[in-house]
């Protein structure tokens, strides 16, 4: 099947060979916040059961700002296989996104025109 052959499974080796994802261009870093609501329920040996008198803990992380443009490597021996690949890779990114917390909607890019 084209997707074996593509990124390889348990008993066989993928012919193509994906690089690391890079921005195009240094990127803009964003600071985002997630609250953890009940962290000293969830942290202790003896906790309290959760409830709205406990402080949340923001956590910051940083994130890549929306609309940096990233470049994405594949390479193999054979062209008609790449090509292929590099179709599926395109659909897969644009359907699913890459990295952490997709689902919070990070992630999601789409195809570069051109």
């Amino acid at each position: 099947p084209l997707l074996i052959r593509i990124f390889g499974s348990q008993e066989q080796r993928g012919e193509i060979l994906f690089w690391d994802g890079l921005p195009e261009s240094w990127p803009v870093l964003d600071v985002d916040i997630t609250n953890v609501h009940y962290r000293d329920y969830y942290m202790s040996d003896a906790p309290q059961p959760p409830g709205d008198y406990m402080s949340p803990k923001p956590v910051y992380f940083l994130t890549v700002a929306s609309g940096t443009r990233f470049r994405f490597t594949l390479l193999a021996k054979r062209p008609d296989l790449l090509e292929q690949a590099v179709e599926c890779t395109k659909k897969a990114i644009e359907l699913l996104g890459v990295g952490a917390k997709t689902r919070a909607g990070y992630g999601g890019m789409s195809p570069a025109e051109g």
